[in-house]
């Protein structure tokens, strides 16, 4: 199978696709009254009333803001996993899940957007659902990924992070 040698590319893809059972689980827990606050509800806030983010076209506008994060996020796990190897790929991607939590869940959140859960357990499913998330991305990413993208290999050259040659304009 050819890999990706792409860093966005392949942090993108990772990052949409394991991003998709953990949207699914956030509807289920959501609609069987297990959470009281979706997930997508903070994405379209950023958009929409609270009103008009329950509308399709609101719903709609939540799973996209939600595959650009989840994309964003895994391009930000390539390019770590690219700077640090890609050894314990999926602790470095579950510690980056936790980062997106507190940054996504937490701050931005608060930040005028005024979601609360009045349920202790939403929070933490939202936490174990992002460090599962960072994990699964990392995971993926080492099996898509050019082995050339990640410093630990000896054997193929290594695609810079920045490029390094001047311009020849």
């Amino acid at each position: 199978m050819k890999k990706i040698n792409d860093r966005i590319i392949a942090g993108t893809t990772s990052g949409i696709v394991t991003s998709i059972p953990f949207q699914v689980s956030d509807a289920l827990f959501y609609k069987y009254r297990i959470t009281d606050v979706p997930y997508g509800l903070s994405s379209s806030k950023i958009f929409l009333t609270k009103k008009a983010a329950k509308t399709p076209a609101g719903q709609t506008l939540s799973l996209l803001a939600n595959f650009v994060n989840a994309g964003i996020t895994g391009t930000f796990i390539t390019y770590a996993l690219s700077i640090t190897g890609k050894d314990y790929a999926i602790t470095k991607g579950a510690g980056i899940g936790s980062l997106t939590w507190v940054g996504i869940a937490g701050l931005v959140s608060n930040l005028g957007l005024k979601i609360r859960s009045k349920k202790p357990v939403t929070p933490w499913i939202n936490y174990f659902e992002n460090i599962l998330f960072g994990a699964s991305t990392a995971y993926m990413i080492t099996k898509i990924g050019d082995d050339s993208l990640f410093p630990n290999n000896i054997n193929k050259q290594k695609i810079p992070i920045v490029g390094t040659t001047p311009n020849s304009n």
